[in-house]
């Protein structure tokens, strides 16, 4: 699968139109190369393109896994909670942070549902569990995620009208893991509007700064396409950059590589225009996932939060998130001051 994705990647790149020309090309990645300290790959996936001028400002993989695995940013007991979906939806319900709405868990054949634990080794008594579990809540979907897990893996949606098939499904996978069952986000309709199948969720990135203060550093906005109830980039989707200042999509978005790393001007599916849309309650989101950090006092974490009718909700976090989309969308991050501070601290104990 990954020999593919680097295959695509490198086609996409050599069928693309709208590269620099070869020269310049070459001249960037040796200069990428010499102020990041590493052959940079990463170049290949959007920064070629003509429109990508700020390409010195980008942080690369070096700069990625550095900040990913730094123990300035980062702390066990922080992580231990961000890491592990279950811990997360506790603390976030318990300190009453806006999250989805923890439902039922389990822990291999073990399903715990209103203080009760029911040990499940059948099909059918799986089954039966969730149809008490319809029954009793009266919801129309519930989501069901692994305890940890990254891009979207392993997340599948559970329909009131037709979730047999969906459980006897994936009844191997309960028995083999862990999964929290929170109830169906219903997103604000203005973004589902724009697309409907999924959730389309903002990824927020905070910091810490050297003086105690919280920053939200930036923000991206993610959608996705076709059928698929995963708005991740990585799963088919695409993702746009979002005006931190008016709350409002930029001009363009942009798929992975793998997918041609194409421009994204309209949803492929609705046609909906995506430049100016202004986010319903982008304001409120701030708030929350500021208030968020104070409980979670990592110094620098990509949060995930969808837009309901009520206002914004908490999906997850995370404390290594992918730094390349949030580089793309923002155009560069190192031209941000607090990137600039974190990244002087995260090289100095490197």
């Amino acid at each position: 699968m990954e020999n593919l994705k680097k295959k695509n990647r490198l086609l996409s790149f050599l069928k693309d139109s709208n590269k620099k020309n070869y020269f310049r090309m070459c001249k960037e990645v040796a200069i990428l190369g010499y102020l990041r300290r590493e052959l940079p790959k990463f170049y290949l996936k959007h920064l070629y393109k003509k429109e990508f001028t700020n390409w010195k400002y980008y942080l690369g993989t070096r700069y990625g896994n550095l900040v990913r695995l730094s123990k300035v940013l980062h702390r066990p007991e922080n992580v231990s909670i961000i890491s592990n979906k279950l811990l997360f939806a506790f603390h976030l319900q318990r300190h009453g942070i806006d999250t989805p709405k923890l439902v039922a868990y389990n822990l291999g054949s073990s399903f715990f549902y209103e203080h009760q634990c029911s040990e499940i080794v059948s099909k059918r008594a799986l089954i039966t569990f969730f149809d008490n579990v319809f029954n009793d809540t009266k919801a129309e979907a519930l989501f069901v995620r692994p305890y940890s897990s990254y891009g979207g893996d392993g997340i599948f949606k559970l329909q009131a009208k037709n979730y047999t098939n969906t459980v006897e499904q994936y009844f191997e996978h309960f028995m083999d893991g862990g999964f929290i069952i929170t109830e169906s986000i219903v997103q604000h309709p203005q973004i589902g509007n724009i697309h409907n199948s999924s959730v389309n969720s903002i990824r927020f990135l905070t910091y810490i700064d050297d003086e105690n203060q919280i920053r939200i550093i930036s923000a991206f906005m993610r959608f996705g396409t076709g059928t698929s109830v995963i708005d991740n980039a990585c799963a088919g989707g695409f993702f746009i950059g979002i005006d931190m200042r008016s709350g409002r999509l930029k001009e363009k978005g942009y798929r992975l590589a793998v997918y041609a790393g194409k421009e994204v001007l309209e949803h492929p599916d609705s046609k909906f225009k995506l430049k100016g849309f202004k986010i319903p309650y982008f304001k409120e989101a701030c708030d929350l996932v500021t208030e968020a950090v104070k409980h979670i006092p990592d110094r620098f974490i990509g949060w995930d939060v969808a837009i309901t009718i009520n206002g914004p909700v908490i999906i997850e976090a995370n404390e290594g998130p992918g730094l390349h989309i949030s580089d793309v969308a923002y155009d560069g991050l190192l031209r941000n001051k607090y990137i600039q501070e974190m990244m002087r601290n995260v090289l100095s104990e490197s």
